[in-house]
């Protein structure tokens, strides 16, 4: 499974083979080497084992916490899977991709037994499906930053204009604002910054109604959405996107719920993770790679070009990276957003982060399901003024994306960690290499 199979052809080698003749007692008498073998190469993934060690356990932790409740969190019993990918938002390298529940790949080796093979392939949370690039989850409010930007690219929002939240939205199916649903007040008059940083529901609605789906639609396959990334692992699957080819009547109500990420809206964790870290990194949609590189022996390098060619032809997509030529204002109001979030009293995700030591940028976002708890939804990148990575997690049946956001914030602080690491270590190498003073 996963770089084992895809990169079999460069991990395996060729085989040599030996022609020996031997008599009729099985004395050898001569001995040809007529071809020789060739070493398998190794293949360096962009993944860090030791952020992918915090990431995962952050994900076990979080979702344990919310099964039998804390005093931080409301229980929801039937939490039970979930997903973390995290990016570098320059390079497009993936850091970090965790699926869980796993499974031990150790217990393949000499052979599986019937009942330990039965429980994993009948087990109902599926721990054999790598949820980061196959599970399908509906954004929810983490949708809201594309929208957004449709609505002010389009020119049918500003990044001052005030919009008002009558609670209960008077178009379409009159959806109402989570806000009014719960507490019986409203927003107000919000600009998009502060929409993104309540999740104002009114505010989105009314943006998807000025904008329309098939704008709406424009703007998420711009951002990859409902497109493969071509990851160089077997099973990506490519999600959808909500008003995209519908093929009966599309309704007004349903562009309202399209708007805030839910309807018919679908992605995977990783397409999700590489659409914030296009926000984060001002407009470039980068292609991804879990391949750092691929050396023989002799520290030889096989080629980005043929690595490239290679990973499009066994994953059957040629995804290339691009530039979205985006307004950087319109950019800045989005992430001027995403700050109050994780910054600002009244921020969804204020509690969170609001000691880290670092500007975090996030949204929260809780998606319903059909049955059981809401799907909870974190996306954030840090820091703020010169992002370097994006990260999404998914809590299947989380309850609220306010829970899903205690993922992330041991992951940020550990990757913060090991970069000064790093750089310290660096340092240290320069003086005992070069005699470098300081």
């Amino acid at each position: 499974m996963g770089i084992e199979q895809s990169f079999e052809k460069y991990l395996k080698g060729i085989d040599g083979v030996n022609r020996v003749e031997v008599d009729s007692y099985g004395t050898v008498s001569t001995e040809n080497v007529t071809t020789k073998s060739i070493t398998g190469q190794n293949v360096t993934l962009t993944i860090d084992y030791r952020l992918q060690k915090v990431a995962e356990d952050s994900l076990i932790k979080v979702i344990n916490q919310i099964k039998v409740g804390t005093p931080t969190m409301k229980k929801h019993e039937d939490a039970s899977a979930g997903s973390v990918v995290v990016l570098d938002t320059v390079t497009g390298e993936v850091l970090a991709m965790v699926s869980y529940p796993s499974f031990d790949i150790n217990s393949f080796v000499d052979g599986i037994n019937y009942k330990d093979w039965n429980a994993l392939n009948n087990s109902s949370l599926t721990p054999m499906v790598n949820r980061s690039i196959s599970g399908i989850y509906s954004p929810g409010s983490t949708y809201k930053m594309l929208v957004g930007l449709a609505g002010l690219t389009t020119g049918k929002i500003t990044p001052t204009e005030k919009i008002n939240d009558p609670g209960i939205y008077p178009y379409g199916h009159n959806p109402k604002c989570w806000i009014y649903e719960m507490y019986g007040r409203t927003h107000g008059y919000v600009n998009i910054s502060e929409a993104i940083k309540v999740s104002c529901n009114s505010f989105f609605y009314e943006v998807g109604r000025r904008v329309g789906i098939s704008e709406i639609v424009t703007y998420a396959k711009l951002f990859g959405l409902g497109e493969k990334t071509g990851i160089e692992i077997a099973g990506e699957k490519k999600g959808q996107i909500a008003g995209d080819n519908y093929k009966g009547d599309w309704y007004l109500g349903e562009t309202l719920s399209a708007a805030i990420g839910q309807s018919y809206n679908s992605y995977t964790p990783i397409q999700l993770a590489n659409y914030i870290s296009t926000i984060a990194n001002g407009g470039r949609l980068n292609k991804l790679t879990v391949i750092k590189s691929v050396e023989d022996s002799e520290k030889d390098s096989v080629s980005l070009d043929e690595l490239n060619k290679y990973a499009a032809e066994f994953t059957g997509v040629n995804f290339e990276s691009r530039n979205l030529n985006l307004s950087q204002e319109n950019i800045n109001a989005v992430k001027l957003g995403m700050l109050y979030v994780t910054n600002d009293r009244g921020g969804t995700s204020y509690n969170t982060f609001k000691d880290l030591g670092i500007e975090v940028a996030g949204k929260t976002g809780t998606a319903e399901v059909s049955s059981g708890s809401a799907n909870g939804i974190f996306v954030g990148f840090a820091p703020y003024d010169k992002p370097k990575i994006a990260i999404i997690a998914i809590i299947e049946h989380g309850g609220e994306g306010t829970y899903t956001a205690n993922v992330v914030r041991p992951i940020m602080d550990e990757y913060f960690k090991i970069e000064k690491q790093d750089k310290l270590n660096t340092k240290k190498q320069n003086v005992i290499e070069n005699g470098i003073t300081f």
